[in-house]
């Protein structure tokens, strides 16, 4: 199960888009404490892992070249 389909978003983010997704890096993930990630999908940790999502997601298109000159401002769900 993936932490979209746990938190119950699969369904909000199939709806009229285009939506926008920023995701951290693999260096970010591994700077993380053990186990971290994977606690998100406790279902006691729900409310926690629907915040953590919506935060990275928006209304709207952003490119890769936008996000590389640095002046996108994506407001979150």
């Amino acid at each position: 199960m993936s932490a979209v389909e746990a938190a119950g978003l699969v369904e909000a983010w199939k709806g009229e888009g285009p939506f926008a997704g920023v995701a951290p890096t693999d260096t970010a993930f591994d700077a993380r404490r053990e186990g971290a990630v994977a606690g998100l999908l406790e279902e006691e940790k729900r409310e926690r892992r629907v915040s953590v999502l919506t935060h990275h997601v928006g209304p709207g298109r952003v490119t890769s070249a936008e996000l590389a000159g640095g002046t996108v401002e994506l407001e979150t769900v």
